[in-house]
């Protein structure tokens, strides 16, 4: 079989010009090219499904905090999972668009499962973080006040914080609050500190979930909508996607 020769795009006349593509040039153009659409192929055919598995124990819907965390840990376990995201990659929409603040759990109402979930949820950020190498900083929080009505809030989000059981929480007063903070506006009056409060990398943290979850066997399906559920009678046995 005879080699095929790639021409020179360019006559003898233009040879010295900057526009002409040699030999050389060319076939690294064309490879590049063919080495795109095979790349691109071969994703093609993974969001076809052909690579995937027919059925999953599990599919997670959304790959933010909550569904690469409980991919994550649902991974221990000898579970077929699936995570599916409409975006092109974890994390792209509220878990990685917010204040990064780890909230110490005195702002919900007592005895709702919320309370009992920001407590818990600040606790296990504490060991969760250096377990996953997410960049994280215990910093503690202060809410200050700057007059009657404010001094009112601050006393019952103190007792909040009480009622729920969060270590440490205490009213700061002023002389105490300007010495640890001397460039606060000098008209506040007093802060409620919460020294569990935290700061993280967001999108750090759902990626490390992510791809410690990956590493443990967990499957995911990027670019993929979900659009309703599969019944069978009152079960669920699949979902549907775009």
């Amino acid at each position: 079989m005879s080699r095929t020769k790639f021409p020179i795009l360019c006559s003898q006349k233009t040879v010295n010009s900057q526009f002409c593509i040699d030999n050389a040039k060319l076939r690294i153009v064309l490879i590049a090219r063919f080495l795109k659409k095979t790349i691109l192929y071969f994703f093609h055919l993974q969001r076809q499904n052909i690579f995937m598995k027919n059925s999953y124990d599990v599919i997670i819907i959304g790959s933010g905090i909550v569904g690469s965390l409980t991919a994550r840990y649902l991974s221990r376990y000898e579970l077929s999972i699936l995570v599916i995201e409409k975006e092109i990659d974890v994390g792209m929409c509220p878990s990685s668009a917010n204040s990064a603040i780890i909230h110490a759990g005195y702002d919900p109402k007592p005895g709702t499962l919320k309370a009992k979930m920001n407590a818990e949820g600040n606790r296990l950020w504490h060991e969760l973080a250096p377990e996953l190498g997410i960049a994280y900083k215990k910093t503690g929080s202060l809410v200050v006040s700057f007059g009657p009505k404010d001094a009112e809030k601050l006393t019952e989000l103190h007792e909040q914080g009480l009622a729920n059981n969060i270590p440490g929480i205490r009213i700061m007063e002023r002389d105490e609050l300007m010495k640890q903070e001397p460039l606060l506006n000098p008209d506040a009056q007093a802060a409620l500190y919460a020294p569990e409060a935290a700061v993280l990398d967001p999108f750090g943290a759902v990626l490390a979930a992510a791809e410690n979850a990956v590493t443990n066997g967990v499957d995911y399906l990027f670019e993929t909508s979900f659009e309703g559920f599969i019944f069978d009678g009152k079960r669920i046995t699949g979902v549907i996607t775009n």
